[in-house]
């Protein structure tokens, strides 16, 4: 995810953070985009809101997920991240491609119940 910087939304102040496919794309917002978008409190960083535009999925429209209670960071120094015998190499496409099967899919599940709050 990158984080985009400060916005102001119904009247807060949160960071936005966002996900979208291919991950580390350059370009922010084209046309049909497909985003997962995570924001947090500016001052305390609890989680605000999900929000899916998937275009792709034939969602016309975005649809926001709330956080019920608040959820914290948690804070790791690079030594936390030190996993012994393990070793990390950059993703495939095919690869990628998964996560953003398991991202679209996520979607998928959450629309019915979007559609019942409606």
């Amino acid at each position: 995810m990158y984080y985009r910087g400060e916005v102001d939304i119904e009247g807060k102040k949160l960071r936005e953070f966002k996900y979208s496919f291919p991950l580390g794309k350059d370009v922010w917002d084209t046309p049909g985009d497909s985003a997962f978008l995570a924001y947090f409190e500016a001052d305390t960083m609890h989680l605000d809101r999900l929000v899916v535009k998937a275009e792709s999925l034939n969602i016309n429209s975005p649809f926001v997920l709330y956080a019920s209670q608040p959820v914290t960071p948690r804070n790791f120094s690079k030594e936390d991240m030190d996993f012994q015998g393990v070793s990390c190499q950059k993703a495939t496409d095919s690869e990628q491609g998964k996560v953003d099967h398991y991202v679209k899919r996520i979607a998928e599940l959450a629309m019915p119940v979007v559609k019942s709050k409606i």
